[in-house]
């Protein structure tokens, strides 16, 4: 999640090196994940990243550093669908302190 975060502080920053990095690194993270996980519907929560990243990712060629603005309002927003912590999900996955 943090690597989405940083895709769209690279697109933000005019960086579309950056932007195609981290998308394909954080897509290899996510590919074990299950469709949903600890309340997040993960494969729409990608497909809204892919959608707000795709300019840059189609480019051809990609743009130089300056020339791509990140349209704030089509970055993908975190809404899960239920609380993780209720359900018991997350204890699965915590580490003991």
């Amino acid at each position: 999640m943090i690597q989405c975060a940083v895709a769209l502080e690279h697109y933000r920053r005019s960086n579309p090196r950056g932007v195609v990095s981290l998308y394909e690194s954080y897509n290899e993270h996510f590919k074990d994940v299950p469709p949903v996980f600890m309340g997040l519907d993960v494969k729409d929560f990608l497909s809204r990243m892919r959608r707000a990243l795709e300019p840059v990712l189609s480019a051809d060629p990609l743009p130089q550093r300056g020339q791509i603005e990140l349209d704030e309002s089509a970055a993908p927003k975190i809404q899960l669908m239920y609380d993780p912590f209720q359900t018991g999900e997350a204890a699965k996955y915590s580490r003991p302190g």
